[in-house]
C-alpha cells in the first residue's frame, strides 16, 4: 500500500485505479501484522474517494462487494467479521483500509494459488490459511484480478442499494459462522458467545448469558462448535 500512496502523491493513481503486485516485501494486515505475500497470489491497492457507507462500515462494505463478485465467479467465500474472507472455514483473504489526503486506499489480499503455513504466522490462535486453487481455474493472479475487478465495477453502480437495512441484510447473508459459538479477541480479552449477526453499526452481536452483547472491534479467533 505504500507504493499506492506514493503513486497517488505523484499524480499517477486516480480514483478507481488499482496497483497490482505479484508479491510484496512489506505486506501488512489488521493490527499491522505481517501479511505473508508469496508470488502467485493477489495483492492489490485500490483507490476510492467516496463510499456509500459510514467510515466504520467501509471494510465490511468492501467485504460485501468482494463476496458478491466472487460468488458470481463461483467462488463461495464469506466474511469473517470484520475484514477477512473465508472459504470452507479457512482464511483466504483480507481487507485493509487506510485513509490519507481525503482518499481511501483499499488493500486486498487473496490467496489464489498458495497460502502460508501455520508455523509461518506471527502468533497462535489464528485461523488456518487456505487458498482458492480448488475452486478457481484461472491460475494467473493478474488475470483473475481483472475478472474480479470487472465484476466489482458492475456491482458498484448498485452500491446505493446497499444502505441501511438492505446493507445489513446483504452483510448478514455473507457472514460466516452465523449461529455458531465462537471465541472473539477484542484486544484485551477473549469473549465467548454464539453469533447472532452484525447490526447496522457494524458491531458483531453475540448471544451469551441469555442476552445479546455487541462487540465493536476485534477478531474471531476460533469456532468452538
Amino acid at each position: 500500500m505504500d507504493v499506492g500512496w506514493k503513486l497517488f502523491k505523484e499524480g499517477e493513481l486516480k480514483e478507481g485505479d488499482s496497483v497490482f503486485a505479484y508479491e510484496q516485501t512489506k505486506g501488512r494486515g489488521q493490527f499491522r501484522r505481517k501479511w505473508i505475500s508469496k508470488k502467485g497470489n493477489i495483492y492489490v491497492s485500490w483507490l476510492w474517494k467516496a463510499f456509500p457507507w459510514e467510515e466504520r462500515l467501509i471494510s465490511l462494505g468492501i467485504g460485501v462487494l468482494l463476496c458478491k463478485a466472487l460468488n458470481q465467479l463461483n467462488v463461495p467465500v464469506k466474511i469473517k467479521w470484520p475484514n477477512d474472507l473465508i472459504l470452507k472455514e479457512k482464511k483466504v483473504g483480507g481487507i485493509l483500509v487506510e485513509e490519507r489526503y481525503n482518499c481511501f486506499l483499499v488493500g486486498i489480499g487473496l490467496n489464489l494459488n498458495f497460502c502460508p503455513k501455520m508455523d509461518e504466522l506471527e502468533r497462535e490462535g489464528l485461523f488456518p490459511p487456505g487458498n482458492l486453487r480448488e475452486v478457481v481455474s484461472e491460475q494467473d493472479p493478474f488475470l483473475f484480478w481483472i475478472k474480479l475487478k470487472s465484476c466489482c465495477m458492475d456491482l458498484i453502480s448498485q452500491l446505493d442499494l446497499f444502505a441501511g437495512e438492505e446493507f445489513q441484510a446483504q452483510l448478514n447473508k455473507y457472514l460466516a459462522f452465523c449461529g455458531k459459538k465462537v471465541l472473539v479477541w477484542n484486544g484485551t480479552e477473549q469473549i465467548e458467545g454464539r453469533i447472532v449477526g452484525v447490526n447496522f453499526r457494524g458491531e458483531l452481536e453475540l448471544f451469551q448469558d441469555r442476552e445479546i452483547s455487541q462487540i465493536g472491534s476485534g477478531t474471531i479467533i476460533k469456532v468452538l462448535e
